[in-house]
């Protein structure tokens, strides 16, 4: 008769359900990146990765693809009513490629020819030239011819795995030989 009785319970709310997969990403053909799901709020006791391109469901992978892909995790906990979703896009940069250009062959026995070498894909800021035949490095050289031959140039950016490489063969005239008779 007139009596109350009270009683109070707390409630605590967990924040929302965050995942982030870091920034995009520029690779060079060949090259890995590790992918991580970096997981915030929820019940992380009962984390659950959800991810495209056939991935497992670990929070973590390491991704080689050979063209530009885009990355998705979803993040779930079983007890958060909104999942979450990240994405990283890895762009890949295109493989090296490597062409020489020679000046016109066949030439005379000690005559110079000019070899030029051109480069595309991987990382341009990076580039280095390599010759064969002691002509060291650089893009262009000068051989004097003293018999036919081949050279060939090594591109290498220091980011793309496989190097790239071509081929030319310089042709000189035969030798003129006089008799006397």
């Amino acid at each position: 008769t007139g009596k109350s009785i009270s009683d109070s319970i707390a409630v605590s709310v967990r924040p929302p359900l965050k995942v982030d997969l870091g920034r995009d990403t520029v690779i060079c053909k060949g090259n890995s990146v590790r992918l991580r799901a970096m997981p915030t709020g929820g019940l992380s006791s009962a984390y659950s990765y959800t991810w495209n391109q056939g991935l497992g469901s670990a929070a973590a992978h390491l991704v080689s693809p050979a063209t530009p892909t885009t990355y998705s995790v979803i993040l779930s906990d079983g007890c958060t009513d909104r999942q979450d979703t990240a994405y990283r896009t890895i762009y890949v940069r295109p493989a090296l490629q490597v062409n020489i250009s020679a000046g016109s062959t066949p030439v005379c026995i000690g005559q110079r020819v000019s070899l030029n070498a051109s480069g595309q894909g991987g990382d341009t800021a990076g580039y280095t030239y390599s010759w064969n035949n002691g002509l060291g490095s650089g893009a262009g050289k000068n051989v004097t011819l003293t018999d036919t031959g081949m050279y060939i140039v090594t591109l290498s950016d220091g980011c793309t795995v496989q190097p790239a490489r071509d081929t030319v063969t310089l042709y000189t005239h035969p030798a003129l030989k006089l008799s006397l008779s």
